[in-house]
């Protein structure tokens, strides 16, 4: 009879140790998670001036590793990214996917927009229509990634209507003082 008893609670052991591991669950619950953190567009430059190699292989891929950099620092935030140059335009919409804003800065280069020339309007203004029309969100932050050269107008304008908003806005220059001629490349890529 010991050997039957101790049969019985080994199999009943295992019974309920394999349960276990199943994890079963019966209830569901809801939880509303309220996600803190800040919404965070990057802007990069991409005119022509950005590919100027006074940061090694140029200004452009400089920024484009520092901007990479940056996201692997940062937690919970959602990121968006803008590429401007005369005009501007959202490469990535605000997202938590890191691996997607790194796909899409992979693949921005300076023939992305036709324009050549910078206009420092173009992506607050596109940081102004995102922004205005997201609710409830105390840290906007627009970070701007350009190598100095600008050719906007009415920036004042754009300063009155980012601060209604509540967009901080952060600007980080690519470039030495000494500057670097920009180069012009041939139909086969060689400068």
């Amino acid at each position: 009879s010991k050997r039957i008893i101790k049969s019985i609670l080994l199999g009943l052991s295992i019974l309920m140790i394999s349960g276990a591991l199943l994890r079963p669950q019966w209830s569901e619950a809801k939880d509303i998670i309220k996600q803190e953190g800040r919404d965070l567009l990057i802007a990069l430059d991409i005119s022509r001036s950005m590919l100027a190699q006074d940061f090694k292989p140029n200004r452009l891929e400089f920024a484009k590793n520092k901007i990479k950099n940056l996201i692997n620092k940062l937690d919970s935030e959602r990121i968006g990214l803008i590429v401007f140059s005369g005009e501007a335009f959202f490469q990535c919409p605000l997202t938590n996917d890191i691996c997607a804003i790194y796909n899409f800065i992979d693949t921005i280069d300076t023939e992305t927009i036709s324009t050549g020339t910078t206009a420092l309007d173009a992506p607050i203004r596109k940081a102004i229509e995102l922004f205005s029309n997201i609710e409830g969100k105390k840290n906007k932050l627009l970070l701007i990634f350009t190598d100095g050269e600008d050719f906007s107008q009415n920036l004042s304008d754009l300063k009155l209507k980012s601060q209604e908003v509540g967009i901080k806005i952060f600007t980080i220059g690519i470039g030495t003082q000494t500057g670097a001629p920009i180069p012009i490349f041939s139909n086969n890529g060689k400068i």
